[in-house]
């Protein structure tokens, strides 16, 4: 009974019923309790800490994760010691502490890496990745995604799947990649769109409206970001977060008041289609307008020769390793995969291992199928 409260809980939340989500998972926990310890306790535990945090329910979430971490710590569960820095990490971004979150998020990692759990791994990934964009340092937020995303893909997730690609393309519009950022924000709505959630459609919504703005296009971001809002309040989540209000600032600055009132309450009116038609349709023009591949912060979607090591050393870098721990990998020096990196750099126009990261999962590249 518990496994299938959990279960039915997780669906509520995904649909956004979280009173009735919090009184299923807390049944199930409190019945778990009386039983011998069991690793899936951990999926309901996750349940209730994204229901509380939802419901601003701080402190419930709190006890819940010292509940977890002490049943953890004692079964010596690695799956769900990794649930619970990636928990903590959440809290830590929350609060703006970006070097604990940090710390959270490494430990998460190398939990992750010594299970070989993809699932955990990918999780730890995309964590690392929003403290990185936090903290401004986009390049390295797409290295992480980037290297998230051929893990969602061959789980078939697609409810995270549309989350890390929404990811990567708000941080490619902050680095100026609109060809990226069109492919995978479209991606990502249309995977939200299949799967039905609303929360993922917001993100994609959100997203268009940071590629807008990159674009200078400040219409097309106030209605983008205000189809968002519309949609956030008919799911129970209102206030507009901290990047809206900063969009609407500008926006007045430079619009005026009267105009951007306009094009608020007609963006409201917007369907998620009507939106992403006309983000998308400028994004490609900026991507023609960027030149050909190897122009833009992310180019060159092309193999271009690549040896057959190269491509093992393109997938390795999908998992965000080092050049250190690819030679141990491939049984080779770390100096010789330096050497590959800058081939590869250099095939493909590139400077840096983020974009060869990105690259390598567009084309399937992870280090699975290498």
């Amino acid at each position: 009974m518990a496994v299938a409260n959990g279960g039915l809980a997780y669906g509520l939340e995904l649909g956004d019923e979280l009173a009735r989500a919090e009184e299923l998972v807390v049944r199930a926990i409190e019945e778990q309790k009386r039983h011998p310890y069991a690793h899936w306790l951990g999926i309901n535990y996750c349940v209730a800490l994204t229901v509380f945090f939802r419901r601003g329910k701080s402190k419930e979430a709190l006890a819940y994760l010292d509940e977890l971490q002490a049943a953890a710590t004692a079964h010596d569960d690695l799956f769900n010691l990794a649930t619970v820095r990636i928990a903590q990490l959440n809290l830590a971004l929350f609060h703006g502490r970006l070097r604990q979150a940090q710390r959270y998020g490494e430990e998460a990692l190398a939990i992750a890496r010594k299970t070989g759990h993809h699932w955990t791994l990918a999780r730890a990934l995309t964590h690392l990745g929003a403290v990185a964009e936090a903290a401004g340092d986009l390049e390295t937020a797409m290295f992480h995604h980037a290297a998230a995303l051929p893990l969602l893909a061959d789980m078939d997730n697609r409810i995270e799947l549309a989350r890390c690609n929404t990811k990567i393309a708000r941080v490619a519009a902050g680095l100026r990649d609109f060809a990226t950022a069109g492919e995978h924000v479209a991606d990502g709505l249309a995977l939200s769109m299949q799967t039905g959630q609303r929360r993922g459609i917001v993100r994609a919504l959100m997203a268009l409206s940071a590629l807008a703005r990159a674009q200078d296009d400040i219409e097309g971001a106030v209605s983008a970001a205000a189809a968002a809002t519309a949609l956030r309040e008919a799911i129970g989540q209102f206030g507009a977060p901290g990047r809206v209000q900063e969009l609407l600032a500008l926006a007045r600055a430079r619009l005026g008041e009267g105009r951007v009132a306009l094009l608020w309450a007609q963006g409201m009116k917007q369907t998620p289609e009507e939106v992403a038609a006309r983000a998308l349709d400028r994004a490609r023009s900026g991507a023609a307008a960027q030149g050909p591949p190897g122009s833009s912060a992310l180019p060159g979607l092309r193999y271009d020769g690549l040896t057959g090591r190269e491509r093992q050393v393109a997938g390795l870098l999908t998992r965000g390793m080092s050049n250190r721990v690819i030679a141990l990998e491939l049984v080779i020096s770390p100096a010789t995969v330096a050497r590959h990196v800058a081939n590869i750099m250099e095939k493909l126009g590139f400077d840096s291992r983020a974009q060869i990261a990105v690259w390598a999962a567009k084309h399937g590249m992870d280090a699975e199928r290498t």
